[in-house]
């Protein structure tokens, strides 16, 4: 049988979601981390990537002008 969500799941998975594993959350909510990932989908919640993480390659030049140190 399908477990409703309360009010304080919802906040819960809104507030961290993305900040820690989807495993924990799951362990703390009593729920699987299917049905985290699911329900954070369903309310668009985005899991948020470290910036440092992203990788962008560009040409020689682009990337001094970009973070104004081409003079």
């Amino acid at each position: 049988m399908q477990k409703i969500w309360t009010a304080d799941e919802l906040e819960y998975l809104k507030s961290h979601y993305g900040k820690m594993p989807t495993r924990e959350i799951a362990a703390v909510l009593g729920r699987t981390p299917a049905s985290v990932k699911s329900k954070a989908n369903y309310m668009s919640v985005a899991y948020a990537k470290p910036a440092e993480k992203v990788v962008r390659k560009f040409p020689p030049g682009v990337r001094d002008y970009l973070c104004g140190t081409d003079f």
